[in-house]
């Protein structure tokens, strides 16, 4: 028994006879809460798919284009309703079509489960649907073509979705990845309306009719032996095992090994002869696989998640006594910003909502919730049918909440002053701090590739870390620490030119009215926002690397700090001397490949070149005029004037710097190193609270 699958489907009612006396339209909602009977991938009941239209039309790319494109999608729906009865006159249905429809297959294993459904005694609505449609499929083309009547008259009183629906049945639609077959409608049987207490539909007939097809199906009457996984005696599966169909990855095999594949010949086992499983835990697993991947569960116990490459795996996660919290959302989802509130970065709701499943697991389980077992698996698909377990993780609820408190923390370990102006869904612009990341959102985030100094995506990814790699650093698990150097190694490869290069480019739009120099370099403002979550990636690696917060007081820091003022005092002199001709590279940013491998050397030339930008902060005419430019009546030369004065404030501090850094400098760097040179870089000093009038701008505030 499984979900038909998310798809729109034709409710067909067959009365005593066998024949159709309506039909209506069931949506894919309402389609993938039902159930159906299936053989593999073949033979679903009462859930059919028709491999083809019910109407005789051309079948030509070209007539189908044009029914499509063309004139059909011009019609109101008035012309529609009539379009569709002329259509279903001129093409009627051909009987050579179908007259090996519904197939030998579905017919013999109704026949089978038929004699099982009369033997539990408590499924007439299920045994009845069996009965007329074997009977109805005895003259298929009598069938069909009053199927076709019952829909053309739905059409004539029914709205464009069913109209639409329709259309499907009678003509087709195409098939999905990019298959050249024309496929037509999905119909689901059932009995007439009001002839049972309910419908065949109805989920209340899972339970028995799945004991019905248990005691008397496939099930093993002869052969007892130890299973083999959970080492208890008793009768043992027989035939082929489950084949439930996933979400994200689709159809699937509990247990395959075929007997056709060579390299599987060294013991001469195959299919349920390779293993012995008990017949009781087969069934248990194939039904708790199904229900942990309900509809109804997404994001609470499954959800999907990025790959280490580009696509998507299936993530199962669970806790065993508290099935309907939302634990796939927690570690796998990635908070989407909020545009009203400029510091929502989904931190908050990251630790709230683990705290909230804390609460639950408590309420349930009593005093020793911690012990909790909580479960985390991965599922990959890795070809038609084949699917593997990439990674599963068994720990406890404390452990969990641990190491969520843990993730939180290491997300907040960088300056708290760092924000960057990025664009809202209404295309205004909001400063924000650096994003939530989600444990398993890692994948995605390592495998961003940035070229051409950090302006432009690699449109190839790169491979990211592993699932493995981002749940070891969640739980900090043995070997952390390692994956961590590795994860900043990569990080600061691919992304460490996108950080560099956002923040230079925002820093050279200072004074002006907008940010021409940063919507040069990044027009959509996705490269900003990108360089925010790498803020967070590097704060993140920092802190599982033993570098939290107390990092922002030492020597890589403060020298990422020097070089950024030495780009606002830059763009402050070209305010001034140059009149707002600001040069395509700044005096820090000039220094930073340089001070990443050598600082001492980096240092040295900076000190060179600073003297007569130090020269202009000095002057008393640069304050006046600064000053000047701050209280004139014109916006631009306001934020010029701000600017100015913001420079001579930072070359005033840079002395601070400079003393500090004094013999401290290291001759070899790591990556470490390096990552911490660049959040100092981004992140600048941070502001100095206003003396003035109330709403007065501080003139220490950083450009980014």
């Amino acid at each position: 028994m499984q979900s038909p699958g998310r798809s729109d489907a034709v409710h067909v009612r067959l009365d005593q006879s066998g024949a159709p006396v309506e039909v209506d339209l069931l949506k894919a909602d309402r389609v993938s809460s039902l159930w159906t009977l299936r053989s593999g991938k073949h033979n679903s009941f009462p859930y059919v798919q028709l491999k083809r239209p019910l109407l005789s039309v051309p079948t030509s790319d070209q007539w189908r284009d044009e029914f499509l494109a063309g004139w059909w999608r011009a019609l109101s729906l008035a012309d529609r309703r009539s379009k569709l009865r002329d259509l279903a006159r001129a093409y009627p249905i051909k009987a050579e079509q179908w007259r090996k429809w519904p197939g030998l297959g579905l017919k013999s294993n109704l026949e089978a489960r038929r004699e099982r459904v009369t033997r539990h005694g408590s499924l007439n609505e299920v045994l009845s649907v069996i009965d007329r449609f074997l009977q109805a499929s005895h003259d298929q083309v009598a069938f069909l073509t009053s199927l076709v009547c019952l829909l053309v008259n739905a059409a004539d009183v029914g709205d464009a979705e069913v109209i639409e629906a329709v259309r499907v049945a009678l003509f087709g639609k195409k098939a999905s990845q990019g298959k050249k077959a024309i496929l037509g409608s999905s119909l689901y049987f059932d009995v007439a309306r009001g002839e049972f207490s309910v419908d065949v539909a109805n989920s209340k007939h899972v339970g028995p009719l799945s004991e019905a097809l248990r005691d008397a199906g496939n099930g093993p009457t002869n052969r007892f032996g130890t299973c083999a996984l959970a080492g208890e005696n008793g009768r043992l599966h027989t035939g082929n095992f489950p084949q439930p169909k996933l979400p994200i990855i689709g159809q699937i095999y509990l247990f395959a090994k075929n007997e056709d594949i060579r390299a599987a010949h060294r013991y001469g086992r195959f299919a349920d002869d390779a293993i012995p499983v008990g017949f009781d835990l087969m069934q248990r697993l194939a039904g708790a696989l199904d229900e942990i991947t309900a509809e109804h569960r997404k994001g609470q116990t499954w959800r999907s998640v990025p790959s280490e490459k580009p696509k998507q795996d299936l993530l199962l996660a669970f806790v065993d006594e508290v099935s309907d919290i939302p634990l796939a959302n927690a570690v796998g989802s990635d908070e989407e910003e909020s545009d009203e509130d400029e510091a929502a970065d989904g931190r908050a709701a990251f630790l709230t909502r683990t705290e909230r499943i804390i609460d639950a697991v408590k309420a349930k389980v009593g005093a020793d919730f911690r012990k909790t077992p909580v479960t985390l698996c991965v599922l990959r698909k890795v070809d038609t049918g084949n699917a593997k377990m990439i990674l599963h993780r068994a720990f406890t609820i404390g452990e969990l909440y641990d190491a969520a408190v843990g993730w939180d923390k290491a997300q907040s370990n960088v300056p708290g002053w760092l924000k960057m102006p990025v664009p809202t869904k209404r295309k205004a612009l909001t400063r924000r701090r650096a994003p939530h990341v989600a444990p398993l959102q890692l994948p995605q985030a390592t495998r961003a590739l940035f070229i051409r100094g950090g302006s432009e995506k690699a449109r190839r990814e790169p491979v990211g870390v592993t699932a493995q790699d981002a749940l070891t650093l969640f739980l900090n698990d043995s070997g952390a620490e390692r994956v961590g150097r590795a994860t900043l190694a990569v990080v600061l490869e691919r992304q460490g030119t996108l950080l560099s290069g956002a923040t230079h480019a925002l820093r050279k739009d200072a004074g002006g009215e907008k940010l021409n120099h940063a919507r040069k370099f990044d027009p959509t403002g996705t490269l900003r926002s990108a360089a925010l979550r790498t803020v967070t990636l590097l704060g993140l690696l920092l802190a599982k690397l033993g570098r939290e917060e107390d990092y922002m007081d030492d020597v890589p820091f403060k020298l990422g700090q020097l070089l950024a003022v030495a780009d606002s005092v830059h763009v402050g002199y070209c305010l001034d001397v140059r009149r707002g001709d600001v040069p395509p590279t700044l005096l820090g940013n000039s220094m930073l490949a340089t001070a990443q491998s050598d600082p001492t050397k980096a240092l040295a030339v900076l000190s060179r070149r600073w003297a007569p930008y130090a020269a202009w902060a000095k002057r008393p005419k640069v304050y006046e005029e600064a000053e000047r430019l701050r209280h004139s009546g014109n916006k631009k030369e306001q934020s010029r004037g701000w600017s100015i004065l913001g420079a001579v404030s930072r070359a005033r501090r840079a002395d601070e710097l400079c003393r500090e850094l004094h013999g401290q400098l290291p001759q070899k760097v790591d990556d470490k190193f390096r990552a911490e040179l660049l959040l100092g870089y981004v992140a600048g000093l941070p502001p100095i609270k206003s003396e003035g009038k109330p709403g007065e701008q501080p003139n220490g505030e950083d450009q980014v």
